[in-house]
């Protein structure tokens, strides 16, 4: 071989050993990492409160009502006309979620369980109405509140007063009881209508 075909050679082969010992540098990229979080609700609680019965707002406080001008004051010793002031309403107290509420009343008269109907002979109540939607063919009379309360809002009054007839006398006037209990279920992805049924059946799950 004459000295420029080997160079030739030598020049070609110093190449190939140049073009396989290269390394490309190609652009690379990576995003900013994203942490989705998902948390669990601590569920939904409410606070039932008749401050005008017992100068007690829904944390417990104590207002300032004169003890003479209050409803649990006004119970004793009953006569007929006497205007007793009751004024329940419920609380939303959940954190973070709205929800559907109702109110339901038991009544015992003389100690008996009784319907509203026997209550009223002798004392009346003056239901709201308006956003108070009463369910049919409660003897015991049952209450939806058709708006959805959100976190920390409250209902309006259900009723102010429960007033003694003017009718009544020592023979027909009788001791009685009225219990009020309220009941939620949670707001989101429920309707009013579904709402309804499951207040139905959590009251009915609760003597």
């Amino acid at each position: 071989m004459n000295r420029r075909s080997l160079l030739f050679t030598l020049s070609v082969v110093l190449c190939v050993a140049l073009l396989l010992g290269v390394t490309y540098a190609y652009f690379t990229a990576k995003s900013d990492t994203k942490i989705n979080t998902f948390t669990v609700s601590d569920g939904i609680s409410i606070q039932l409160a008749e401050p005008k019965w017992d100068n007690r707002d829904y944390e417990g406080k104590e207002g300032n009502i004169p003890l003479a001008d209050l409803g649990i004051t006004k119970a004793q010793n009953i006569v007929p006309s006497r205007i007793i002031p009751k004024n329940p309403s419920v609380k939303n107290a959940s954190d973070s979620e709205s929800v559907w509420l109702a109110i339901r009343l038991d009544y015992t008269i003389e100690g008996e369980s009784s319907d509203y109907s026997q209550l009223d002979d002798f004392a009346t109540i003056d239901f709201a109405g308006g956003v108070w939607e009463e369910k049919e063919n409660s003897n015991k009379r049952v209450f939806y509140y058709n708006t959805k309360v959100e976190p920390q809002d409250n209902t309006s009054e259900l009723f102010s007063k429960v007033e003694i007839s003017s009718n009544t006398n020592a023979n027909t006037l009788k001791p009685f009881d009225i219990k009020i209990t309220a009941y939620a279920v949670q707001g989101e992805n429920v309707d009013y209508g579904q709402a309804k049924t499951e207040l139905d059946a959590l009251m009915a799950a609760t003597p």
